[in-house]
């Protein structure tokens, strides 16, 4: 994987300039190409600046389940062009867009990567080091006192390329019954969409249940500190009647439904001839609950979506095996939270301090 070179960038900008965006991009900005090549969510060309101190502050403070929208805005904002959002990209272009800039603003190697050794390397190393220390650095390891780390060069990763027949739209069609149905991919933005819809849908709900959920939350976290040997009198503990615990759990089990139903009528484009690409959410909802959307058809657009290869091949990453001390290639799936890990703490060493004596 590398970054662009100044021919590919003017050969891009060419035809950006041909489809009549012709704002000046300002210093800063580095102009951006996915493998996608503007195939699936991402366009061809986008332009992205580093991130803020401030961008950094806000990723810290975030909760995890709150991660993806605070991640949506801030990388939304460190596009250049306004009509692009990362909330309409598949998850795969979202990763490679964030390993790429971090090829760019921060180091060409992701170090500290945790290594999983196979059984060949167990071997290895028992014939390296005696049968004694072998068991004593396998006690560690499973007990997390010693974890292998690598380094993975970035420069070396490789993409899928999606041929000129490739559609982001799935067409199907029964072949009982002859209903026809039309879907789009899966979008970074949907858990977004599902869970604002949720919060307004089930508003009412939610405030009927409030010092139910909030008595739960306490009540776990007072079993946790138990669990860890914390001064917690189990009498001090709240419980929540049977009978209004029967019914929270009834209304939790009726919202995460809903979320499935509606994450699965996002994606519709056509149903039974009628078109639902601009439809509502209501209404995205109510044709997911079409009883012909069975598990057959809901497992064959699932299976289809997630068998396309498209984005890094994390099957055959190069990096230091740190047993062997040779390269080697594993599979590794790139999260979004390992890679802003690495942005928060990496070391800078881009600038000098100038002094004027």
């Amino acid at each position: 994987m590398k970054v662009l070179t100044d021919d590919q960038i003017a050969a891009l900008t060419e035809v950006k300039n041909e489809n009549k965006i012709t704002s000046v991009v300002p210093p800063g900005y580095v102009a951006i190409e996915l493998s996608t090549k503007g195939k699936l969510g991402a366009p061809r060309l986008f332009h992205i600046r580093n991130f803020r101190t401030t961008d950094l502050v806000s990723l810290s403070l975030t909760s995890q389940p709150d991660l993806p929208e605070i991640v949506a805005n801030i990388l939304d904002d460190m596009i250049f062009e306004e009509d692009v959002s990362v909330r309409d990209w598949h998850e795969n272009e979202v990763i490679e867009f964030l390993v790429r800039l971090f090829m760019i603003f921060f180091s060409p190697s992701l170090e500290e990567v945790e290594f999983y050794p196979t059984e060949e390397d167990w071997d290895f190393l028992k014939e390296s080091v005696g049968i004694d220390k072998f068991n004593s650095m396998k006690e560690d390891y499973e007990a997390a006192k010693w974890v292998p780390r690598t380094t993975i060069d970035l420069s070396r990763i490789e993409t899928y390329d999606l041929d000129d027949t490739f559609s982001s739209t799935l067409k199907i069609k029964s072949n009982k019954t002859n209903l026809k149905a039309s879907f789009t991919f899966p979008k970074f933005g949907d858990i977004l969409i599902v869970k604002k819809f949720l919060r307004q849908y089930y508003e009412k709900e939610d405030k009927q249940f409030a010092s139910i959920t909030r008595t739960l939350t306490y009540q776990k976290e007072m079993e946790d500190s138990l669990k860890k040997g914390g001064d917690v009198s189990i009498s001090k503990i709240p419980q929540v009647p049977q009978a209004e615990l029967i019914k929270f759990t009834e209304y939790e089990m009726e919202k995460a439904l809903t979320a499935v139903e509606l994450m699965r009528g996002l994606h519709f484009l056509e149903f039974d001839g009628k078109n639902y690409k601009n439809a509502s959410l209501e209404e995205k909802l109510e044709v997911a609950k079409d009883p012909r959307v069975d598990l057959n058809l809901s497992m064959k657009v699932e299976d289809y979506f997630k068998n396309l290869n498209f984005g890094i091949n994390d099957k055959k990453i190069v990096m230091q095996n740190p047993i062997t001390k040779e390269s080697c290639e594993r599979r590794y799936s790139f999260r979004l939270v390992d890679i802003l890990q690495a942005i928060r703490s990496f070391k800078n060493n881009e600038y000098d301090i100038d002094i004027d004596n």
